[in-house]
Parts: C-alpha cells; sequence; structure tokens
C-alpha cells in the first residue's frame, strides 16, 4: 500500500472526525484505563488514543445518527410524551399533532445537551478540586472527559434500546440511567485517574469525582430540558414553559 493512498480509516475519519482508534479508546478505557488517563497527560495522545473530548463528542453524532430507530413515529418516548400533552390540554398549532410536537421537543432537547454538557463538564473539570499534583488545567479537562466516556457510551445504547421498553418500564428509566453513569464514572476513575494515590485516596477521590459529575449532570439535564422547552415554545407557541394564568 502507498503511504499516501487513501484507506477506509481515513474516509471514517471524515465522517466522524476521528478513526478506528476509538475502538482502541473505548477499549482502554474498559479494560486498562489506567492505559488512557496516562495517555491524556502526553501531548499527542502517545499516537494511539482519539481525544476525550473528541470520542465524547463524537459519541453525541452516533445519538444522532441513530434518530430514526430511537425518535420514530412508533417510539415509546414519544408517544409516552405526546399522552402528556393531550393530558394537558395545550393548544397544538393548526395541523401539529401531539406526536410531532413531542418528536420536535425531544429532538431540540438532545441537540441542546451536548452544548450544554460541554460547558458543565468543562468548568467542572476544571474546578473539581482533588485531581492531586501535576495536573495542568488541559490534563484536568482530558481526565474529565475520559471519565465519562463510557457512561456516555451507556447513555446512547440505553437511548437506542428504549425503542424495546413499554411506557411504563420508561418511568424510572431517567433515574436509573443517572445512577448507573455515577457508577461507571467512579469505576473508571478508581481504576485510572488517580495513579499516584494510594487505594484508599484512590477510591474515595473517584467516589468524590463521581458525585461531582453526577451533580452536574443532573444539573445540565433540567438545564437542557428547559433550553429544550424554551425553543420549542418559541418556535411553536406551545406553553411548555410559561404558561398564563
Amino acid at each position: 500500500m502507498r503511504q499516501d493512498e487513501v484507506t477506509l480509516n481515513d474516509a471514517v475519519e471524515d465522517l466522524f472526525g476521528l478513526s478506528f482508534r476509538a475502538i482502541a479508546t473505548v477499549r482502554a478505557l474498559i479494560v486498562r484505563p489506567a492505559e488512557y488517563y496516562a495517555a491524556a497527560r502526553v501531548k499527542d495522545w502517545e499516537g494511539r488514543f482519539t481525544p476525550s473530548m473528541r470520542m465524547w463528542l463524537s459519541l453525541f453524532a452516533l445519538l444522532s445518527l441513530l434518530q430514526f430507530i430511537w425518535l420514530g413515529p412508533d417510539s415509546p418516548m414519544v408517544a409516552a410524551t405526546a399522552t402528556s400533552v393531550d393530558d394537558a390540554g395545550l393548544d397544538l398549532p393548526a395541523g401539529m399533532t401531539a406526536e410531532q410536537l413531542s418528536e420536535k421537543i425531544y429532538v431540540t432537547v438532545y441537540a441542546a445537551f451536548p452544548v450544554v454538557a460541554l460547558c458543565g463538564l468543562t468548568l467542572g473539570g476544571l474546578l473539581f478540586p482533588f485531581w492531586g499534583k501535576g495536573q495542568t488545567a488541559g490534563t484536568r479537562l482530558r481526565s474529565t472527559f475520559a471519565t465519562v466516556i463510557p457512561s456516555t457510551f451507556m447513555s446512547v445504547a440505553l437511548t437506542t434500546l428504549t425503542v424495546v421498553l413499554s411506557r411504563d418500564q420508561l418511568g424510572p428509566l431517567p433515574l436509573a440511567a443517572l445512577f448507573i453513569a455515577a457508577l461507571l464514572d467512579f469505576v473508571t476513575a478508581a481504576r485510572g485517574a488517580f495513579p499516584g494515590s494510594h487505594a484508599f485516596l484512590r477510591v474515595l477521590r473517584a467516589l468524590v469525582l463521581a458525585a461531582w459529575i453526577g451533580g452536574i449532570n443532573f444539573a445540565v439535564s433540567i438545564a437542557s430540558q428547559f433550553a429544550g422547552f424554551a425553543v420549542v415554545t418559541v418556535q411553536t407557541g406551545v406553553p411548555l414553559v410559561f404558561r398564563g394564568g
């Protein structure tokens, strides 16, 4: 193969902004996360891994790509929200059904979420006080997004799998997803984020980091929902945020 020949790997890079290194990245974070955290302290990620912020953003691109699965006309999430719209007795624009409004809400909220989350995790990662010595602002950000990649991957998979759930099963899903995400963040951080710490301190720091990120995720979820509802309210005139007395 010629050195300048365009490969399938290059085409994937064109499409997603990442290469097959993403597979090695996810595998490392599951099998040997300490290696990925160590690479985060090297300028070029040792030439082995996809940068954590790019990997995290690419997972949301994947979620958007799979919208035809989890946000289709038969989606339980769309149906559940449409039922809530009907029960609330909201006046819909001419020609718009409750299902169409519901789908628009999800599209808008999920578009807002990565933007709000990027801001929240960036600020939270910089302000987290227990990284330890030797962490620059850059490595703090890299380590923060490295920590949440497995939980974000889980969230993408869980969102896609909602198509097989009933409406009753959707009820506890948000809280269950937050708990599972926090557990994954804790396990990932405990296995690699604090290599210079003794076992007890490493676990304690990982626990605090998981709680810190969990609080950020909860706030981001509320903020993105509010932002999405506000945008849909402006676009459609349906009072999802503010209602007249």
